[in-house]
């Protein structure tokens, strides 16, 4: 079988091939990793969709690769292997012969949509030429003239949708094949040629040399996506953030009482796990937090699912793996989800799947002492939770008239001002706060 490379994930359209860890002729299990590929979004290994025997592998470290690029051809268990010189040599063969026209007559659907209507009248040009030479003009019916106006463009319609992919007009491509015609290598190289779009987040830097040593380096795939989706969140959406603390000691002698049975049964009794399980609550009761708004179509998008991100420090760069249907989960599965998720992400094995769906997105910053801050929304999402550390401080209690220490907890919630308003917002924060002020929420949803 060809194995191409899968769908990499939400807005992932490329990587770069890290490792290559099989060789023609190693036989190869389902499932098991062929490659190692650094995505926008993580590090991860591209497992095979079936066991067999390595053929060919058609990339190497380094290679840039894009989704549905052949990856190797595998012949499967039971299966006789295929004579390689019935495949095509290599890529530029393959896109070659992907891209040959069969003969065919131009369907009459055709003539309603310009690129097939050029796909199919160059079919007839190039598959019927001694046709053409008996044929006179008023023999011959008119070809429909394209809706936009200019030369045919000669192009296959693997190779047209590719470029409406990445945002290229074909109509703008030099094509270097016979006749002008276009090939996959043409768009990227006209992709890569154009000038990038002026930013105003784009400053010149002085020439810091001029005052000492400097060091340069690149930066890492995860570094550039997470400069992109932060720029795109900062500047595309309008960010409120309302800052509450809540009384988390009832919370944290909870966690003490049940830490140790979460222990034996492979999970570590967190603050975030348990935020997990009342953010899912809070959600439901507020699902417009949980909500996307498309501007483009002026539509707000409501999900009913509680799907949630948590954001992990790595030595690679911030992961946000996503933890799905958190309501359907007790705390205890929570936190060994939780506790074998953020293993496999410092541990460079997370999958695709892992990191697509989140709704809402929680990040705790307590264990480095950070209070109060200002979490970027991680778009298309509605909203981030921002967690500090939790403080032992004396409260005032109505009751007894005395002051008390608690272990207070500071919340920082970033919600997006065209999906809600401050008072939604506030009433989403208010009843997490009370929930983690009253632990028996967490049994009751539990």
């Amino acid at each position: 079988m060809k194995f191409k490379v899968p769908n990499m994930g939400e807005g992932v359209e490329e990587a770069q091939v890290l490792k290559v860890l099989l060789s023609p002729g190693d036989e190869v299990r389902k499932e098991q990793g062929i490659i190692e590929i650094e995505t926008d979004k993580a590090t991860v290994e591209v497992p095979s969709p079936t066991g067999g025997t390595i053929e060919e592998i058609h990339v190497a470290e380094g290679d840039t690769i894009t989704v549905g690029q052949l990856i190797a051809t595998i012949s499967e268990d039971g299966a006789p292997t295929a004579a390689k010189e019935s495949a095509p040599k290599d890529e530029a063969a393959q896109e070659a012969a992907e891209e040959k026209p069969e003969p065919a007559e131009v369907p009459a659907a055709a003539q309603e949509e310009p690129e097939a209507v050029e796909t199919g009248q160059r079919a007839l040009e190039e598959t019927k030429p001694e046709v053409e030479e008996k044929d006179t003009a008023a023999e011959r019916p008119p070809a429909p003239a394209p809706k936009t106006g200019g030369p045919p463009v000669f192009a296959a319609p693997s190779v047209r949708q590719f470029a409406r992919e990445i945002g290229v007009s074909v109509r703008e491509v030099s094509g270097s094949g016979a006749g002008g015609r276009i090939s996959m290598d043409d768009v990227k190289r006209h992709a890569r040629e154009r000038p990038a779009a002026p930013a105003a987040h784009r400053q010149p830097l002085p020439d810091f040399t001029q005052w000492g040593e400097v060091e340069r380096e690149g930066l890492s795939k995860i570094r550039q996506s997470t400069a992109r989706r932060m720029a795109l969140s900062w500047s595309s959406i309008p960010h409120v953030t309302l800052c509450e603390k809540a009384d988390a000691t009832e919370l944290e002698s909870l966690r003490q009482q049940y830490k140790g049975r979460v222990e034996k049964a492979g999970g570590k009794l967190t603050i975030t796990a348990m935020l997990l399980k009342l953010s899912a609550a809070a959600l439901k009761s507020h699902p417009g937090v949980a909500a996307s708004i498309d501007m483009e179509k002026q539509e707000i998008v409501r999900k009913d699912f509680y799907h949630i991100g948590v954001a992990i420090d790595t030595s690679r760069g911030l992961l946000v793996p996503v933890i799905h249907d958190v309501d359907g989960k007790n705390i205890m599965e929570l936190a060994r989800e939780l506790t074998e998720l953020s293993g496999r992400a410092r541990d460079n094995k997370l999958s695709l799947n892992d990191l697509d769906g989140a709704v809402f997105t929680l990040t705790n910053l307590g264990g480095l002492g950070t209070g109060y801050f200002t979490p970027i929304i991680n778009h298309p999402e509605g909203a981030i939770l921002g967690v500090g550390r939790a403080v032992r401080e004396p409260v005032y209690r109505d009751d007894s008239e005395t002051f008390e220490p608690r272990l207070m907890l500071p919340l920082s919630l970033s919600f997006d001002h065209r999906l809600m308003d401050g008072a939604d917002g506030a009433r989403f924060l208010h009843w997490l706060v009370r929930a983690i002020e009253d632990p028996v929420v967490i049994v009751m949803e539990g």
